[in-house]
């Protein structure tokens, strides 16, 4: 940190990585979401003919996709309580 900056300049600066932060966090989410959707499909797609698969893949899908999409929500609502932006 330089020492000519002021206290406003740290605070727009942290403000602004709380900002980016929320955002990658969102954008996270949003590709476990999208590999969620596509398990899902991929799992209707084999039903009839491996069922068997099927269990394996909606059980693998929840520490796999669910928990870090919750993960990332929870991350953005403790970001938004110390005053970063979300989108």
């Amino acid at each position: 940190m330089e020492p000519d900056d002021s206290e406003g300049q740290r605070l727009q600066r942290k403000a602004g990585e709380l900002a980016r932060l929320a955002e990658e966090t969102w954008r996270s989410e949003l590709g476990h979401a999208w590999a969620l959707l596509t398990t899902f499909l991929i799992a209707i797609a084999l039903w009839s003919s491996r069922s068997d698969v099927v269990g394996g893949l909606l059980v693998l899908a929840v520490p796999l996709h669910v928990y870090p999409i919750l993960l990332q929500r929870l991350l953005r609502w403790r970001i938004q309580q110390l005053g970063g932006a979300t989108p």
